[in-house]
């Protein structure tokens, strides 16, 4: 080794989390984030640092959780992340500007571009971000999307090399972003579902990933997602009921599952959850999309942050 030089290991990657959903999903999002960031740069160690948006709906117990740890967005400067993740939130039934969070949202979002930060923008965040940038619409879809689709590389770029026999991720979402409003704003498709629609996509030379789906997603979340809707339905604390996820559960308990939902939609008693299968085949077990969402983000990664220590390092 020449002398001077050491064998230092690679810094840190200092990843920004932007963490806008519900109260009951903020650990474990915080946790499938760093997971799958861990797993797409494995010789770095990835340090979360997390963030909030002002205008998201919190209990107290919650926010005061989050103040000991949560910076607000203003400070990202001041942080200087390498990477930032942006995280969906709950969609309401209200369009995206009319939300309290939205003036947030909004000054996230041109911080980014302006700063060419590279994000990555999941599910409602790609909708909000691609809608605030260039006026992408979002269409409310009749049902939820949910399940886990088959996905197949839009092009042969750098971002699904490896990848080029396809995946499947999970897609959990009321509204959609299609491919012909994307295309005329000048998005490019990097994968796309014959089921789910759009998977994910890129914005010109911008070093941003925009993601539909949630390869971040542990092998039980959609089926905890289910539950959840379920009850609430039941229980009369929602007007609709989502279609049981597809492609999830073993044939049984999807079948189980199925009938379920058929008579609930017809008399909807909380005395059906007494029903609900023990067993769903899915705790406990290594989500099987795991490898293709390490491999899309290492990819992405490879491509955004070479770029950006290259500019830093010219800087004087």
């Amino acid at each position: 080794m020449p002398d001077g030089l050491t064998d230092q290991p690679p810094p840190p990657l200092r990843v920004a989390l932007v963490n806008n959903m519900p109260d009951a999903a903020v650990a474990v999002t915080e946790r499938q984030f760093r997971t799958l960031a861990q797993a797409a740069a494995p010789d770095r160690v990835v340090e979360i640092l997390p963030f909030e948006i002002p205008g998201i709906e919190r209990t107290e117990a919650i926010r005061a959780r989050m103040a000991a740890r949560y910076r607000p967005i203003e400070a990202l400067d001041e942080a200087a992340p390498d990477l930032l993740i942006v995280t969906g939130a709950d969609p309401g039934s209200k369009p995206l500007p009319e939300n309290a969070f939205w003036p947030g949202f909004s000054r996230l979002i041109d911080w980014a571009a302006d700063r060419r930060q590279p994000t990555l923008w999941s599910c409602l965040a790609a909708h909000a971000a691609a809608w605030r940038l260039d006026g992408v619409p979002r269409h409310k879809l009749g049902l939820k999307m949910s399940g886990v689709f088959d996905c197949r590389p839009a092009d042969g770029g750098r971002l699904t090399r490896g990848l080029e026999a396809g995946w499947a991720f999970p897609h959990s979402h009321y509204n959609d972003v299609i491919e012909p409003d994307l295309v005329a704003a000048g998005y490019r498709l990097i994968s796309r579902s014959p089921v789910a629609g759009v998977d994910s996509f890129t914005r010109g030379d911008d070093p941003f990933l925009f993601l539909q789906g949630h390869p971040e997603y542990d092998h039980d979340s959609l089926a905890l997602e289910f539950r959840r809707d379920f009850r609430a339905f039941v229980h009369g604390e929602r007007d609709s009921l989502p279609a049981v996820p597809a492609n999830l559960y073993p044939a049984e308990v999807e079948q189980a599952l199925a009938a379920l939902r058929d008579e609930a939609l017809s008399a909807p008693s909380p005395e059906l959850l007494a029903r609900w299968p023990r067993e769903d085949g899915l705790a406990g077990r290594p989500a099987p999309w795991r490898a293709a969402a390490a491999r899309l983000v290492a990819n992405w990664l490879a491509s955004v942050l070479a770029p950006v220590a290259r500019e830093v390092s010219r800087r004087p």
